[in-house]
């Protein structure tokens, strides 16, 4: 046959590249499948989890003018609800929070602490988690006119909470 006849080069060289194209297209196929599950190329099924060792809230003696502070940390599951979480302050979250969590139960959990001044708390059920929010944030009720929210933006670590007079500190120690 001449198509596979050496000395016939044209037709020798269509077949190897023919042959290499399709096993450039199988490869990259099998490579496709392969990684499909892989979070790097944005296949995965989900949110990255979040690998939280402890929460640490530490409300100073001056915290919040001397009176307490209502903190909520709020796990949020659902990126639409997440952009309209994240837009709000404390007090508007506070004063949404019965509508919100009542319209979406499957798609917020809220954590609420209220502290007085001078109280230290350790929350570290975090590597128990069923579900992987989209985004966790947290809403401190402090008497300041700032919008009192922040989201945690690292998935790792141990994050400490400090609560002052008139602001607040959120610091992550060991995130990866």
């Amino acid at each position: 046959m001449v198509f596979y006849n050496k000395n016939n080069w044209p037709a020798y060289l269509f077949r190897e590249h023919l042959w290499m194209s399709v096993c450039r297209v199988a490869s990259f196929g099998a490579m496709f499948v392969l990684l499909k599950g892989c979070s790097v190329f944005g296949f995965g099924d989900g949110p990255e989890p979040y690998q939280i060792e402890a929460l640490e809230i530490v409300t100073e003696l001056d915290a919040n003018h001397d009176s307490p502070t209502p903190i909520d940390l709020v796990e949020i599951y659902d990126s639409s609800l997440h952009i309209q979480v994240q837009t709000l302050s404390a007090s508007q979250w506070f004063n949404q929070k019965a509508g919100l969590v009542a319209s979406n139960p499957d798609l917020l959990a809220v954590t609420s602490w209220e502290l007085p001044p001078g109280k230290r708390i350790l929350d570290d059920r975090w590597l128990s988690m069923d579900r992987v929010p989209v985004s966790i944030i947290l809403f401190v009720g402090h008497k300041s006119g700032s919008p009192n929210r922040i989201e945690l933006r690292s998935r790792s670590g141990t994050f400490r909470l400090s609560i002052q007079a008139d602001s607040f500190k959120l610091k992550t120690e060991g995130a990866g």
